[in-house]
């Protein structure tokens, strides 16, 4: 719902379910619902309860070893820190999250993530801001008609400086 614009409907509903599958301790999918409700909520202008509903989250499945869509959180949190303003903690979460995907193995999250920062270095007008997407890029050998994979590509293409 929040993906195809439903934003307060799919909000209301996450909100409702997400409590029952932490009661369940049915946490596989619970942090991917996360994920998609702090970005309904960021959409909304809720950055607060975005950053709540995630670092809440984080800190549940932090003890018990790096979940394996964690990193995903962290680049989540880099991106709403970046939204909020606060650049330093953003580069920090979006570090993170690369750090974690590669002692993973994880290159769809760590290209995501790559993404993510490559965004705020060019807002920022540092230089080399891709150099990270491109590296990583270069790594795959398939699935280049995956959505980030092609996302990738196009951020690479436009770029005026290679």
């Amino acid at each position: 719902m929040i993906a195809r614009g439903e934003l307060k409907a799919g909000i209301e509903l996450l909100q409702s379910s997400l409590p029952r599958l932490h009661a369940d301790r049915y946490e596989l999918y619970a942090s991917a619902f996360v994920a998609e409700l702090s970005q309904g909520l960021a959409a909304l202008g809720r950055l607060q309860e975005a950053f709540k509903v995630l670092n809440e989250t984080i800190a549940r499945i932090e003890p018990e070893g790096a979940a394996f869509d964690m990193p995903e959180l962290l680049r989540l949190r880099g991106a709403l820190e970046a939204r909020g303003g606060d650049l330093e903690a953003a580069e920090a979460g979006f570090a993170a999250s690369i750090a974690l995907a590669e002692r993973q193995g994880a290159l769809s999250w760590r290209l995501r993530t790559e993404m993510s920062l490559a965004r705020l270095r060019r807002r920022e007008g540092l230089p080399d801001a891709l150099a990270g997407v491109a590296e990583t890029y270069t790594r795959f050998s398939e699935g280049f008609e995956t959505t980030d994979l092609k996302a990738a590509r196009l951020m690479l293409d436009e770029s005026p400086v290679r």
